[in-house]
């Protein structure tokens, strides 16, 4: 992007289509970039709806015209949409409001994903008035710190974490527009009716949000970890990425001095995984020693995974079947008690999971609740591995690379689809490194 005259600049970066300005990029004297902030700014309220009262008897369906929020009855907000359809008929969509967002889904209809629930109301902060337009313009002519700060203050959604460098400072804003909500609020759907509800009812103060600049330390960073210290006096959510992607960054950086760009791209291009590093020992403790002669194969695969430096190459076999492995152990450590309903429940996350196994092998989350055993992590630990094994060795050609073993790059291929989704015009199976736990992600 070029702009003469007084006050003009040169920028340089990434963009989104549509978008007029860049939403990654660097000036001669400026650079900045972001990743998502992963604060909680949605909440769901269930809602007792009622219809119009002078409908006529027998209708087939009544549309609600009420909703009870905190022991009162209130007025629904009917916006009509229009959408034009080429070569039929226009469709005319009637969308409920209530004070604190609208009804995508009406009493009746059928949900279109597991996180749209019928006759709830949506509080986000999305559907708000915001600038981000403004925002990334400013960015492109922000000289310092100061100007930075200027320059975010309208970006309310997503909300992100956004680093910015001149010559002589660095400093990293989470910045957005999130509600002061108090602690574990919207973890859960809330109930409108009840007297207890709580509908948001303030911000967190711009002034307020975590920043960081200039740190002691000398670097800043972000991999959409969780960004406070305990006792922020401001509950975020709860969604924050697992802090592996976080802590492996920050070994990387913590020795580093006087880094170059060539090491900050071998840095973003680091396929090491801390969260691998952490499980297979403790997978493995569970792991009986194979007899090598009685069962080569299994021998063999354990062999491949002790000797295994945790990077996800895409030549590598050793990822394949840890990958396996952990999948099948966390799935069976949770599903029985979820009953496999992860759209109503939220599975435990890995970080959780690993916590319980390192302490205390026989909690009762390793117990199956559908069998009559009382099963330990060893039990579910040694099952996973088998499925795991099987699944290894059963994998299709296509999977397999020169040694005829499963290769990372081959079994889990990426793609760069097109926006558009034409196929012609992306690229897939592409055998590259990476995980979605390592720097690299994929």
């Amino acid at each position: 992007i070029k702009a003469g005259g007084p006050g003009g600049f040169n920028a340089y970066g990434v963009s989104i289509p549509g978008l007029p300005g860049l939403v990654i990029g660097f000036t001669r004297s400026t650079a900045w970039g972001l990743t998502n902030g992963m604060d909680d700014v949605f909440d769901w309220h269930a809602l007792r709806l009622r219809g119009d009262t002078l409908a006529a008897a027998g209708a087939p369906h009544v549309a609600p015209v009420e909703y009870l929020w905190r022991g009162r009855w209130r007025a629904l907000r009917r916006v009509p949409d229009t959408i034009l359809v080429r070569g039929a008929p226009a469709v005319v969509d009637t969308q409920l409001w209530t004070h604190a967002g609208p009804v995508p889904v009406h009493p009746g209809e059928a949900p279109f994903g597991k996180n749209s629930l019928p006759g709830h109301a949506l509080q986000w902060t999305a559907l708000a008035p915001s600038n981000e337009l403004g925002a990334f313009l400013r960015l492109l002519t922000a000289e310092d710190v100061p100007a930075f700060r200027r320059a975010i203050r309208d970006l309310h959604t997503p909300a992100q974490n956004i680093v910015f460098a001149t010559r002589s400072d660095i400093a990293l804003a989470h910045q957005g527009r999130i509600p002061a909500k108090r602690s574990g609020q919207g973890r859960l759907v809330a109930g409108g009716a009840v007297a207890e509800a709580k509908e948001w009812r303030a911000y967190i103060p711009q002034a307020r949000l975590p920043f960081a600049h200039n740190p002691e330390r000398g670097w800043l960073a972000s991999a959409n970890q969780e960004v406070t210290a305990p006792g922020y006096e401001w509950y975020l959510g709860s969604n924050f990425y697992p802090p592996e992607r976080a802590q492996r960054l920050h070994r990387l950086l913590f020795p580093a001095t006087d880094l170059t760009p060539a090491d900050a791209f071998d840095i973003l291009l680091d396929n090491r995984s801390r969260h691998a590093g952490r499980a297979l020992p403790l997978l493995l403790r569970h792991l009986p020693e194979p007899d090598s002669a009685a069962d080569s194969a299994r021998a063999h695969a354990v062999a491949l995974l002790r000797g295994w430096d945790f990077r996800y190459a895409a030549t590598a076999a050793a990822p394949v079947l840890f990958d396996a492995w952990w999948r099948a152990f966390h799935t069976a450590v949770w599903d029985d008690d979820l009953r496999g309903d992860t759209a109503a429940y939220p599975v435990p996350s890995r970080v959780v999971t690993l916590g319980l196994l390192a302490t205390d092998s026989a909690h009762a989350v390793f117990d199956d609740s559908r069998t009559s055993a009382r099963e330990t992590a060893g039990d579910l630990v040694r099952a996973a591995f088998d499925s795991a094994l099987a699944a290894f060795r059963a994998a299709p050609a296509s999977a397999r690379g020169a040694a005829g073993m499963p290769t990372w790059g081959l079994a889990r291929p990426a793609a760069v689809p097109h926006l558009l989704r034409l196929p012609s015009l992306g690229r897939g199976n592409l055998a590259v490194d990476g995980c979605g736990e390592c720097l690299n992600a994929q």
